[in-house]
């Protein structure tokens, strides 16, 4: 394992974003929910990438934890199962899709001249929301039994 504490790290950062965005969502604040939803699984991602390689720099970890996942994947499966490679890919999948809503819901929507075509308020609707909050869960617990799991396997 590259960096337990630093994968440790990331998903307590996760976590953290889980919890605000179940809280804001039952209080109907689509924007912070959607914010800390996109924020949650990044982190998730971020988490697993870092038990074999510094996380890069971006809103988007998908594309590094799919090449990991390439690259580690005999690995994987003989330490997790055939069945982990699907739910990481999962992750990261979702770690894309979820990516462009950190601009969306800080900025809102902005054209390629700058100008700007809806308010991030506007953008975060109960629709949109709960697309977000149907992956954060499933991204976090992929990402939390990982890390137990790899710790454990790392051990010995």
């Amino acid at each position: 394992m590259k960096n337990f504490s630093e994968a440790e790290r990331w998903l307590k950062d996760a976590e953290v974003c889980l919890s605000s965005a179940e809280k804001h969502l039952l209080t109907h604040d689509h924007r912070i929910t959607a914010q800390q939803a996109q924020l949650c699984v990044e982190f998730s991602a971020k988490s697993v990438i870092a038990c074999f390689e510094e996380p890069m720099w971006t809103h988007d970890p998908g594309s590094q934890l799919e090449r990991i996942i390439s690259q580690q994947k005999e690995e994987i499966a003989t330490k997790m199962g055939e069945n982990f490679i699907m739910k990481l890919t999962e992750l990261a999948r979702s770690a894309t899709w979820v990516a462009p809503w950190h601009g969306r819901t800080t900025y809102g929507r902005i054209n390629p001249d700058g100008s700007r075509t809806s308010a991030s308020s506007e953008l975060c609707t109960k629709e949109v929301t709960q697309e977000l909050i149907n992956r954060v869960g499933d991204s976090f617990e992929t990402a939390r039994i990982f890390l137990e799991e790899w710790s454990r396997f790392s051990k010995r």
